[in-house]
C-alpha cells in the first residue's frame, strides 16, 4: 500500500476539508432515521433496518454505503437488509432533492450507531471538568500551532458558531441541561483563555505589571498603545474571519453546514 492523503477540495468561503486516506472502521449499517416522501420512505426501508448488503457487495461500513449511494442517482440499488431476525431484499432509486444545492445524492436515511452501549450516566468532579477543559484546549491549540497539522485557525468557532451550538443543543433531548453544562466549560474556556500572555488579555497585563516591577520602571505609554491597537486589531480581524466561517457554514452552504429542514423530492424516478 502507498502512503498518501487526500484533501476534498472546498470553495474559498468555507473551511479547509481535512487529509482523508480512505480508511473507516468497520461498522454496522444501521437506520435510524427516515425522512417522509423520500426514495429509502418510498421503497419501504424502515428505522432499525441493517443494510447488509448493497448490489450484491457485503457492506463493511456506513462510508462505503454512502460512497456506493453517491455513485447510483437514478439508478436502483438491491438492497438486503436485516429486520426482526430474518432478511429482506429492497430495491431503491438514489435520488438529489430538488431544493438542495449544490446537488447531494442520497436516499433519505440517517445512520444510527449498532451494537450495546454503556448509557449509565456520568458526573464528573468540577475539578476533572476544568482538567479536561484544559487538556482539550492545550491539544487544539498545539495542533493550530503545528505546521503538520490540517487543524487551522479557520477551524474555530466564533460567536456566530458558538450561538448555533447552543441552538443546536436545545433542540436534543434533556436540551437544557446540555445548554448549561456547554455553558459552564464555555466559561472556564474563556477563562482560561484570558490569562494567555497577550496584550489587551488579563494575562498580558500581568505580564506587563511583572515586566514593569522588574525593570522598576513603567514602560512607555506611546510603545504600549502602538501594541495594544495592533493587537485590537488583530483580534478584531481573527473574529471576522472565523465568523465569515461560521456563517458559510450556517448559511451559505459551507461544509458545517446542516442543509434544509425539509427535503423535496422528485415525484418519479426517471
Amino acid at each position: 500500500m502507498t502512503t498518501e492523503f487526500k484533501i476534498p477540495e472546498t470553495k474559498w468561503w468555507e473551511r479547509k476539508a481535512m487529509r482523508q486516506v480512505g480508511i473507516s472502521v468497520e461498522n454496522q449499517t444501521v437506520i435510524a432515521s427516515v425522512l417522509e416522501g423520500g426514495p429509502a420512505d418510498r421503497a419501504g426501508v424502515k428505522v432499525g433496518d441493517v443494510v447488509l448488503a448493497v448490489n450484491g457487495e457485503v457492506l463493511r461500513s456506513r462510508s462505503r454505503f454512502r460512497d456506493v449511494v453517491e455513485g447510483a442517482e437514478n439508478s436502483a440499488l438491491q438492497l438486503i437488509v436485516q429486520r426482526d431476525g430474518g432478511e429482506k431484499e429492497i430495491t431503491v432509486t438514489p435520488q438529489s432533492p430538488t431544493n438542495v444545492e449544490p446537488p447531494r445524492v442520497m436516499i433519505g436515511v440517517g445512520f444510527g450507531a449498532g451494537g450495546e452501549f454503556n448509557t449509565a450516566l456520568f458526573y464528573p468532579s468540577p475539578l476533572q471538568q476544568i482538567e479536561e477543559v484544559y487538556k482539550m484546549m492545550e491539544t487544539t491549540l498545539v495542533k493550530i500551532a503545528s505546521p503538520r497539522s490540517d487543524v487551522g485557525i479557520q477551524h474555530l468557532s466564533g460567536p456566530v458558531g458558538i450561538g448555533g451550538m447552543m441552538y443546536d443543543l436545545l433542540g436534543t433531548e434533556d436540551g437544557w441541561r446540555r445548554l448549561l453544562f456547554f455553558m459552564v466549560l464555555f466559561n472556564v474556556n474563556l477563562a482560561i483563555l484570558n490569562m494567555l500572555p497577550l496584550p489587551i488579555l488579563d494575562g498580558g497585563h500581568i505580564v506587563l505589571a511583572l515586566g514593569e516591577m522588574i525593570k522598576g520602571r513603567p514602560i512607555k505609554a506611546r510603545a504600549l498603545e502602538f501594541v495594544q491597537f495592533a493587537f485590537f486589531f488583530l483580534l478584531l480581524g481573527l473574529f471576522l474571519f472565523i465568523t465569515s466561517k461560521d456563517v458559510a457554514d450556517r448559511v451559505g452552504g459551507g461544509r458545517g453546514g446542516s442543509g434544509p429542514t425539509t427535503y423535496e423530492w422528485p415525484s418519479e424516478a426517471p
